[in-house]
Parts: structure tokens; C-alpha cells; sequence
């Protein structure tokens, strides 16, 4: 392997594995067999994915409110915190344009109505994605 090979390997490698949809069959007594059965008739397999009591990785909302003044220096310092403390980063933001998207972060777009606006429906995306907590964009742009 060449070294570009490698380094795409070390890029690719995660400790995540993907959720298994067809769970093997395991032959049961008669009674076990019955109330095993159950549960797994009502709900389709892929239901698993999204019954979790809390989230794989913890989601750090972003808000960015006025254009930032070096993207790639905000989105290099969203991507190492990400990384280091397992977080998965969602921009919210009111702006057409945020800066961030060219990085393939999520960004959740907010009306550009009143400040009453966005803060009903910034709440109502931190319920959504279950957010652990939001900071300003700007607070890391200020970092340098």
C-alpha cells in the first residue's frame, strides 16, 4: 500500500460499527418462542436504528449569527472539539448563508422573523436533535 493509501485507510477507520437489521434467529422453546415473537412482528427491523434511550454522540448546537470572520478557522476548531469529545456539531442559523456548509456540517436554518422567532424555534431544535448545549460561533472565532 502507498502512503496516500494509507492515509485514506486512517481516514475511513472508526470504532462505529452499523446497526444489524436482521438480527439471527435463534430456535426457542415453545412459550419463549411465542413472547419473543411478539414484539418483533409489531416493529420492523429498521426501528432499532432510531429506539435509543440517548444519543450515540452527544449533539453541540452551534449558533451562528452574523458572518464569521474565518470559516475554515471556526469549522478546523468545531472539527477537532467534535472529534475529542466524541460531540456530533449542528449549526443553527438565521443567515442564508452561514460560512459552515462548504465543511458538510449540518446546519439548521432558523426564520429571518423576530429574535422571539428563532428562540421558539432554536428550542425547538434543541429538543429535536436533543442538543446538550449551544454556543456561539462567534466565541469560537474569537479563539484565533
Amino acid at each position: 500500500m502507498s502512503e496516500r493509501d494509507l492515509h485514506f485507510l486512517l481516514a475511513r477507520l472508526t470504532p462505529n460499527a452499523p446497526v444489524d437489521l436482521d438480527p439471527p434467529c435463534r430456535p426457542q422453546s415453545g412459550a419463549a418462542q411465542a413472547s419473543a415473537a411478539a414484539p418483533l412482528q409489531s416493529r420492523a427491523p429498521s426501528a432499532l436504528i432510531w429506539a435509543r434511550g440517548t444519543p450515540a454522540h452527544p449533539v453541540l448546537g452551534i449558533r451562528v449569527t452574523s458572518a464569521l470572520p474565518d470559516p475554515a478557522s471556526t469549522a478546523a476548531r468545531i472539527a477537532a472539539a467534535a472529534i475529542e469529545r466524541g460531540l456530533t456539531p449542528v449549526i443553527l442559523s438565521a443567515l442564508p448563508h452561514c460560512g459552515l456548509e462548504p465543511f458538510g456540517f449540518r446546519v439548521e436554518r432558523l426564520s429571518s422573523g423576530p429574535a422571539a422567532d428563532q428562540a421558539l424555534e432554536e428550542a425547538e431544535l434543541v429538543r429535536f436533535w436533543d442538543m446538550v448545549m449551544v454556543i456561539d460561533a462567534a466565541e469560537i472565532a474569537c479563539l484565533g
